[in-house]
């Protein structure tokens, strides 16, 4: 552990350190997808068929999507508002 110490050898506390101490350990899940894919849709009408079989709006500024789409706020905390409705 790196530990930083004052002149006289006390080991010196962070603020947040303080505040933490003896409080119980947090694990962070990963929030990361399974996979990435890269789909290449080369017309209106492809998006507009990749759009209907997966039942999510695709515009012209949309540049990826979460399937199935959810509907908390997580994913755009995460992700940003990829669904633009432009």
């Amino acid at each position: 552990m790196n530990v930083q110490k004052d002149l006289f050898n006390n080991v010196v506390k962070k603020e947040w350190e303080k505040e933490w101490y003896e409080m119980p350990e947090y694990d962070q899940e990963d929030k990361q997808p399974f996979q990435r894919i890269v789909i290449n849709l080369f017309s209106k009408e492809d998006v507009d068929a990749f759009s209907k079989l997966i039942d999510q709006n695709i515009s012209s500024k949309t540049n990826s999507l979460v399937f199935p789409e959810r509907a908390t706020n997580l994913v755009k905390f995460m992700y940003g508002d990829k669904k633009d409705e432009s």
